[in-house]
């Protein structure tokens, strides 16, 4: 086995079994955990944000700027704007909701009528598989009937 990542390593040896080999199979047991992240931010729904609003604010706080004469002046100001504006940005965009189509969202009653759902696909496939030509077809299905 080989690998730059021993500390993920938990067994390797060798199978004594060769089969009439002259190569010899290795056995390699690893640490496959996941890493979730818990603490993930909401995305933003950046298509529903009134912008003028968020522009009127950032003007409001910034106030009026003279002249600048250094760049440590020109630095503060733009370190000042920046995060003046990723405040507003952050206080006035909504959340986006989570998808109905992501996995933590799926109940188990959504994994029963998928079951569902996907038995009567197989039934309709092997139906039209099975069919004669000129035969009851899909009407069949629909009516309840199991004899296609």
């Amino acid at each position: 086995t080989v690998t730059d990542r021993l500390d993920l390593l938990l067994k390797c040896h060798l199978y004594h079994d060769n089969y009439g080999s002259d190569h010899r199979a290795t056995f390699s047991e690893w640490i496959l955990d996941t890493k979730r992240n818990t603490n993930a931010k909401p995305r933003k729904a950046f298509d529903r944000v009134d912008w003028e609003k968020i522009g009127m604010e950032v003007l409001s706080l910034m106030g009026k700027q003279g002249e600048l004469h250094s760049a440590e002046a020109l630095d503060a100001t733009v370190e000042k704007l920046t995060t003046t504006k990723a405040s507003a940005v952050e206080k006035h965009t909504p959340d986006l909701r989570p998808s109905p189509y992501a996995k933590q969202c799926f109940t188990a009653d959504l994994k029963s009528y998928q079951n569902e759902v996907n038995c009567l696909r197989r039934k309709v496939v092997y139906a039209g598989k099975k069919r004669k030509p000129g035969g009851p077809g899909l009407r069949t299905l629909q009516d309840g009937s199991d004899n296609f």
